[in-house]
């Protein structure tokens, strides 16, 4: 499934082919449903995978599940417009998904 993502310094959409490996790991992980509107598969809805932190700015996460948020496409252009903008509704919830998924790693170590 071909992906994108926005260049940084051109404004230019970039296409790519994204790891089905983590791409899954992250459907799974968040239920296959997005995260936003909470509509899924069954509410035949596409999904796609949001990288939390930008895939062009930090290659050393891009594979990494935790850095990855599952979305419908409706929700997803919404949020990638919002963050591009720097519209500080959007960008605070990309930061509430990359706070929430740090909560649960650090939790799931305590005992």
């Amino acid at each position: 499934m071909a992906n994108f993502f926005i260049n940084g310094k051109t404004g230019e959409l970039v296409f790519f082919r994204n790891c089905p490996k983590w791409r899954k790991h992250v459907y799974k992980r968040d239920g296959r449903e997005c995260q936003i509107c909470k509509t899924g598969i069954k509410g035949k809805k596409k999904l796609s995978a949001h990288h939390l932190l930008p895939y062009n700015k930090y290659p050393e996460y891009r594979k990494n599940v935790n850095n990855g948020v599952c979305l419908c496409f409706s929700c997803h252009s919404k949020l990638e417009a919002g963050l591009r903008r720097k519209d500080s509704h959007w960008m605070k919830i990309n930061t509430y998904f990359a706070l929430t998924i740090f909560y649960k790693i650090k939790n799931a170590f305590l005992f």
